[in-house]
C-alpha cells in the first residue's frame, strides 16, 4: 500500500511539473491570454483549451466546434416521432473533460454563465441538462474570443442586444402611428345596427361626449394615396 501511495504522489508531482512546463512554453501565446480573461478559467485551463481546440479557423462556425466536442444534441427520428437522446458524446472527449470542471467554476465566478444556467433551470430543464448547455455556451464564448482576438466582455450580449431592441421599439412606435382605430362615436364605420344604436345613445349623452378625447388617425403616404384613389364605397376605417 505504501508503494502505491508513493507512486501516486510521484505521478502527481510529475503532472504538476509538466503543467508548469506547458504554461511556461505558452506564456507568450495570445490565445492563452484571451481565454484566461474569462472568469472561472485559469491559466492552465486556458492552455489546455488552446491545445485541444487548436486553430479555430479550421471550424466553419461555432456549431462545428460544439459538435466536435460532442456537446451537440442527438435526436432519433422515426415514423412514431422524435426522441431526444441527450448530447452525442462524439468527437474530442478530452475537450469535454476540460469543460465540465470549468463550468462548475464558471457557475460560481461568471455572472453571464450563472444567469444562463439559472434561466435554463427556470425554464424547466434538469440541472444536469442546464450545466451541459452552460458548457456549450462557455465553448461558444471561447471560440468567439479566439476568432475576434478580443478579451472577455461581460456586457457584450447586453450591448449587442440593445441596438436590436431599440430598432424594435422604433418599429412598434411607427406602426402605432400608422394604425387607425375607429372612434367609439363613428357611425360611418361598418358596424351592426345594435352597435349603431348604442353609439347614438352615447353621443346623445353630454357627459359621455365631453369625456371623449379627440382621436386623430395618422396614416402613411401609401395609405393616403390608396384612400384618395379608392371608390367612396370601399373607404372604411379598419
Amino acid at each position: 500500500m505504501s508503494l502505491l501511495v508513493e507512486e501516486f504522489l510521484h505521478l502527481d508531482s510529475r503532472i504538476e511539473e509538466l503543467q508548469r512546463s506547458l504554461i511556461a512554453m505558452m506564456s507568450d501565446d495570445a490565445r492563452v491570454g484571451l481565454l484566461d480573461s474569462i472568469p472561472g478559467v485559469g491559466t492552465w485551463s486556458a492552455v489546455a483549451l488552446v491545445l485541444e481546440i487548436g486553430d479555430p479557423v479550421r471550424f466553419t462556425d461555432v456549431r462545428q466546434l460544439v459538435a466536435w466536442a460532442g456537446l451537440d444534441p442527438r435526436v432519433d427520428e422515426s415514423g412514431d416521432g422524435i426522441v431526444a437522446r441527450g448530447i452525442s458524446h462524439r468527437g474530442n472527449a478530452h475537450l469535454r473533460a476540460i469543460l465540465f470542471p470549468l463550468i462548475m467554476a464558471a457557475r460560481q465566478h461568471n455572472p453571464v454563465i450563472s444567469a444562463f444556467i439559472q434561466r435554463k433551470i427556470t425554464e424547466g430543464k434538469p440541472k444536469k441538462v442546464a450545466m451541459v448547455a452552460g458548457a456549450a455556451k462557455l465553448l461558444r464564448i471561447a471560440f468567439a474570443l479566439l476568432v475576434t482576438g478580443k478579451t472577455y466582455d461581460a456586457q457584450h450580449e447586453a450591448n449587442r442586444a440593445k441596438p436590436a431592441a431599440d430598432q424594435r421599439q422604433k418599429e412598434r412606435a411607427a406602426s402605432s402611428q400608422t394604425a387607425c382605430t375607429a372612434p367609439a362615436n363613428d357611425l360611418t364605420a361598418p358596424i351592426s345596427a345594435k352597435e349603431r344604436r348604442r353609439r347614438r345613445g352615447r353621443i346623445a349623452n353630454p357627459e359621455y361626449a365631453a369625456a371623449q378625447p379627440s382621436q386623430v388617425c395618422e396614416v402613411g403616404p401609401l395609405e393616403q394615396d390608396r384612400r384618395a384613389t379608392a371608390p367612396p364605397s370601399s373607404i372604411h376605417v379598419s
